[in-house]
């Protein structure tokens, strides 16, 4: 059968910000570019774009 799509819920809360930045070599902006959410919605950001700016 078809597979069900998966779709992450990670939100970055106050304190993982917090714990992040006591780790040396990782920052939040790393966590977000790396999340699996990220992955699944960077595909859509050119379309996203186009039809936002198409004239």
């Amino acid at each position: 059968g078809k597979a069900d799509p998966l779709n992450s819920a990670f939100k970055l809360t106050y304190n993982m910000v917090l714990n992040l930045l006591r780790v040396e070599g990782i920052n939040p902006e790393f966590m977000l570019e790396r999340s699996f959410y990220q992955f699944q919605h960077f595909s859509s950001i050119p379309a996203l774009y186009d039809s936002k700016f198409r004239f």
